[in-house]
C-alpha cells in the first residue's frame, strides 16, 4: 500500500473508531485494514491505537497524528475534486506557436473568438517563422502550413488548402520573364 493508502486507513479508523466499520466504508476487509494500520505503525515505530476486542480508541501519537493529518488530506480531496472543472468546461493556459504569416489573421480572428467562447482560457501566442519545436518549447500546439508537420505529430485541418500564386506589376515579367517553374523564382 502506498503511503496515502495509509493515511486514509488510520484516518477511516480514526473516523469510526472501528476497523470493521472503516472496512466497511473503505469496500475492503477488516483484516486488510488492521494490517495496513500495523505497518503504519511498525513503519513509524508508534502505536496510533488502543484495540481491545469491544473497543478501538487512539493514542496520544494517534491524536496528534489525526489533528495534522485531517486537514492535509482535507486539502488533497479538496484539489482532486478541483480537476472537475477541467472535465465540463475548457479552462487554463493555451500556448500556441505559429508563423509570422498567420499572426494577423490569428490575433484578428481566431483569438477573439476563442475568448469568446472559453472565456476561463489565456492564449499566449509566439509568433515566429523559424520550425520551432513544439513539445521540446512546450507549446500546447502549433499551426504549421502541412508540409511542415512533423510525422509524429498529430494535425486537424484548420483552413482550406491554400493554392500559391506568382504576381508582379506587368513590366516586371516583360523586364525579367515569366518564371515557369519554381527554380526560376531564385533568379527573382
Amino acid at each position: 500500500m502506498s503511503s496515502l493508502d495509509l493515511i486514509r486507513l488510520f484516518l477511516a479508523v480514526a473516523n469510526e473508531r472501528s476497523f470493521t466499520q472503516a472496512a466497511r466504508r473503505l469496500d475492503i476487509t477488516p483484516t486488510a485494514v488492521s494490517k495496513g494500520v500495523r505497518a503504519l505503525e511498525k513503519k513509524h515505530g508508534v502505536a496510533l491505537f488502543v484495540r481491545t476486542t469491544r473497543s478501538v480508541s487512539m493514542t496520544d501519537a494517534g491524536n496528534s497524528l489525526l489533528a495534522a493529518l485531517k486537514p492535509a488530506v482535507g486539502q488533497i480531496d479538496d484539489a482532486f475534486s478541483e480537476l472537475a472543472r477541467f472535465q465540463s468546461w475548457p479552462a487554463g493556459h493555451l500556448r500556441l506557436t505559429a508563423p509570422r504569416s498567420f499572426g494577423f489573421l490569428l490575433a484578428r480572428s481566431l483569438v477573439p473568438r476563442m475568448r469568446a467562447a472559453y472565456p476561463d482560457i489565456t492564449i499566449d501566442l509566439s509568433l515566429d517563422d523559424g520550425l520551432v519545436d513544439v513539445i521540446e518549447q512546450g507549446y500546447d500546439a502549433g499551426i504549421r502550413l502541412g508540409q511542415s508537420i512533423a510525422l509524429d505529430m498529430v494535425a486537424i485541418r484548420l483552413s482550406r488548402p491554400l493554392s500559391w500564386s506568382i504576381v508582379s506589376a506587368p513590366g516586371y515579367f516583360e523586364q525579367w520573364g515569366m518564371p515557369e517553374r519554381p527554380a526560376d523564382l531564385l533568379r527573382h
